[in-house]
């Protein structure tokens, strides 16, 4: 029932009048769900484009709202169509139907096999991957462990090491990583307990004699899966692989928030690290009130409660992440090179980006 005028609701009985407002309060309601829900979903979207600095809490807290608002209103508008007019029309057009339903199946699993070809492949070749690992890696791990999970954490990291093969160049007289592989997360946990570090997800040394690696045995069996432990390779052989290229003096002359800014940035290109990069990202901005100072944050050794340590990895995230925007991945690699090639940290670091860490860091913390 339709009431276009004042009279006509003042004409209908009390109860009508009530189902009206009712109504009325969660069509408003619904609207306002929808909203919010578009908000979020158009700030993920731009949270992942934009990096932190004066355009984020802009982009974020008044354009996306905005942009939200046309779209959550023409959603809200939009009427579903009856349900018995598409059934009629299958039954009048039966063979029409069954072509569409046909041609719709077909595209859906034509975009699912490309969408997943370059993990099936993966997947595929992790025989191959895991034997080639061999060259590189000297695996230690306890008897009796799963074969097969040995086998994929030995691909995982053989895939690592080939990404980052062409970023800095390792000497072919390095020594073979040694690659500690616990049995599972909780054995490795147990371990890094005794340091203090029971939150970690791997670790990697560098010591005279090469570099060292220990994580547990990776679980995910398959291309839909991912393991925590499967975001680790890529991590740690960035220290890794460092360790290799630059011996452990020049190793060790990085400072810590470099290390982990930048393993994480390789870390977290993986295609399903969207959400982590976006939260990460909100996280570090709505807490920038507790960002170290320029002097605490370049000089940060290690030490510190989870949530600090994890708050600073975050932070060191994001800052080389706004100085990757500027300046692209290929300076902040060079950087590398430049201390393997004999130049100290902050005369690479200040030829490539044209400031110290401590005037790079302030004037990136002041533009959030």
């Amino acid at each position: 029932m339709r009431y276009n005028t004042l009279n006509d609701i003042r004409a209908v009985p009390l109860v009508a009048k009530c189902l009206v407002v009712l109504r009325l309060i969660g069509a408003t309601i619904s609207w306002v769900f929808l909203w919010g829900l578009t908000t979020v979903v158009v700030e993920l979207v731009i949270v992942e484009a934009v990096s932190l600095g004066p355009r984020f809490g802009t982009m974020t807290t008044v354009v996306a709202p905005l942009v939200a608002l046309p779209i959550a209103t023409r959603l809200a508008l939009i009427k579903p169509r009856r349900a018995s007019r598409s059934d009629d029309w299958v039954k009048r057009h039966p063979r029409k139907a069954a072509l569409i339903y046909i041609a719709f199946i077909t595209a859906s699993v034509l975009m699912t096999g490309v969408a997943m070809s370059p993990r099936i492949i993966e997947h595929r070749s992790r025989g191959g991957d895991a034997e080639a690992a061999l060259q590189s890696f000297v695996p230690v791990y306890e008897a009796g462990v799963d074969p097969a999970k040995v086998e994929r954490t030995l691909a995982e990291f053989e895939r690592a090491r080939s990404h980052l093969a062409d970023k800095w160049q390792v000497p072919d007289t390095s020594p073979p990583i040694s690659l500690y592989l616990f049995r599972d997360i909780r054995a490795y946990k147990a371990y890094m307990a005794t340091f203090g570090r029971e939150w970690s997800g791997g670790y990697a040394t560098c010591l005279n004699d090469g570099a060292t690696i220990g994580v547990p045995l990776e679980d995910a069996s398959n291309v839909f899966e991912e393991s925590t432990a499967s975001r680790t390779p890529l991590h740690e052989m960035v220290h890794a692989t460092w360790c290799q290229s630059l011996g452990q003096s020049s190793y060790r002359s990085i400072p810590r928030w470099f290390h982990e800014g930048m393993a994480q940035w390789y870390e977290n290109q993986g295609w399903r690290r969207f959400p982590d990069r976006a939260m990460n990202r909100w996280t570090v901005w709505i807490d920038r009130g507790n960002l170290l100072s320029a002097t605490e944050f370049c000089g940060y050794t290690l030490g510190g409660s989870r949530v600090e340590i994890k708050f600073l990895y975050g932070t060191s995230w994001q800052f080389i992440r706004s100085l990757e925007s500027g300046h692209g991945i290929q300076s902040l690699n060079a950087v590398v090179e430049d201390v393997g090639a004999g130049k100290s940290f902050d005369d690479g670091l200040r030829d490539r980006f044209g400031g110290s860490c401590s005037e790079l860091y302030t004037s990136w913390s002041q533009s959030l």
